[in-house]
């Protein structure tokens, strides 16, 4: 955790060090890609989705094309 204190202008009394830039970089890095992360997740919850109806679809192409060609012979 990032401690910093406040001058009497409101203000931080003394810069950040290197150490505590280098931590607010990974944390704002970290938030991003667990963004990311998330959209991610969202588009392969759709794409499965999308995969069931299609799959649900060639299933009952197949079975009508099987009643079709045993209804021919």
């Amino acid at each position: 955790m990032v401690k910093s204190t406040l001058g009497a202008d409101g203000g931080p009394d003394a810069p950040a060090s290197p150490l505590e830039i280098a931590l607010l970089a990974l944390t704002a890095e970290n938030a991003d890609l667990r963004l990311r992360l998330a959209e991610a997740q969202e588009h392969c919850i759709e794409m499965a989705v999308d995969a069931g109806a299609l799959q649900t679809e060639i299933d009952a192409l197949r079975a009508e094309l099987a009643a079709r060609a045993s209804g021919v012979r």
